[in-house]
């Protein structure tokens, strides 16, 4: 499992759509697949990454800092 911060992350969808519900339908997973991945319990594939960053319209220093930055 990853050892990322999740804060930046939850911020981000916050912002652009509102709800974890439905960035969870927009990545085509279930809102507990969701949770779990940004609870730590499950990790994000190399394609959902890639997903959500075309998503919530991340550059390559976001994306590293939403999903690879260590916990602090």
């Amino acid at each position: 499992m990853q050892n990322y911060s999740n804060r930046l992350l939850r911020g981000k969808i916050k912002a652009e759509y509102n709800t974890q519900a439905e960035f969870a339908k927009m990545m085509k997973m279930s809102e507990a697949t969701l949770s779990a991945k940004l609870n730590h319990t499950s990790d994000f594939t190399q394609s959902e990454i890639k997903k959500a960053a075309e998503l919530l319209h991340l550059n390559n220093d976001e994306i590293l800092l939403l999903f690879f930055a260590e916990k602090v």
